[in-house]
């Protein structure tokens, strides 16, 4: 059906998120069955039409991460925050990365960065889960 609608009328208002959408949940689908090479190309995909989709980036985060590419998602973080900074959501990311490599200053460099973003557009939601995400990271 997607592929038809694009076809008829391909500036279809919401067509891209649908679309987006539709990789995300196939690459959902092919994490939770293991499938990590059909999760990352869909994951990817979704991300070709919106490069900022948070859904798309933690998904791809958890299966660098699961694969043992902690490395790669840290740097694939780097470059997102570089390229999109309203992409608040990816301090978290690159946070929590970092905390779970063991690195808890970088970890907590992040979460900082993070918060003055989240203040800088009033992303009350981002600004919390930062804050508890700090108070983690802190803890013995």
């Amino acid at each position: 059906c997607l592929r038809e609608a694009g076809e008829v009328d391909p500036s279809l208002p919401g067509l891209a998120d649908v679309r987006a959408l539709f990789h995300l949940r196939t690459g959902n689908a092919a994490f939770r069955a293991g499938d990590f090479a059909r999760a990352e190309t869909a994951y990817h995909l979704a991300l070709d039409i919106k490069p900022d989709q948070e859904e798309s980036w933690t998904g791809l985060v958890a299966l660098w991460q699961r694969s043992g590419r902690a490395q790669e998602a840290r740097t694939r973080l780097d470059t997102l925050i570089r390229d999109h900074p309203p992409a608040g959501f990816a301090y978290g990311l690159a946070a929590r990365v970092a905390l779970q490599a063991g690195d808890r200053a970088a970890g907590l460099e992040w979460i900082e960065r993070g918060l003055v973003a989240a203040r800088a557009v009033s992303d009350r939601r981002q600004e919390e889960s930062l804050q508890k995400l700090r108070t983690q990271a802190r803890g013995p």
